[in-house]
């Protein structure tokens, strides 16, 4: 299976984009994550913050290697969390997450 098959999988309304509620059901018939896991991974995603990600940002998000995401939430995010007057997220829980479904992936011969 493709990333593109994964994607069109979780695609329940085949409208060629994922929402948050899409996204989080599809992600849990792989793997157990929190609902505070999933909202992160899909607001990292979303970058636009319109509520919905396309096949290519779903793409960047599944590929994401530490040191990008390492400059994304550390050059990106910190701003935001200032705003917010809030710390910023080291995202630990991505690594996880991330390395978990690549696993799975390997084991579904996705890539």
């Amino acid at each position: 299976m493709s990333l593109t098959a994964l994607f069109n999988r979780f695609d329940s309304d085949k409208d060629k984009m994922l929402n948050q509620g899409e996204f989080q059901i599809g992600i849990q018939t792989i793997c157990n994550v929190n609902q505070v896991t999933l909202e992160k991974m899909f607001n990292l995603m979303d970058a636009q913050g319109i509520g919905m990600v396309n096949l290519e940002q779903f793409m960047d998000f599944m590929t994401l290697d530490p040191i990008k995401t390492h400059l994304i939430t550390h050059d990106i995010l910190p701003e935001k969390a200032k705003e917010e007057k809030a710390k910023p997220d080291s995202f630990e829980w991505q690594y996880s997450v991330i390395k978990k479904m690549k696993q799975w992936f390997k084991t579904e011969c996705i890539f």
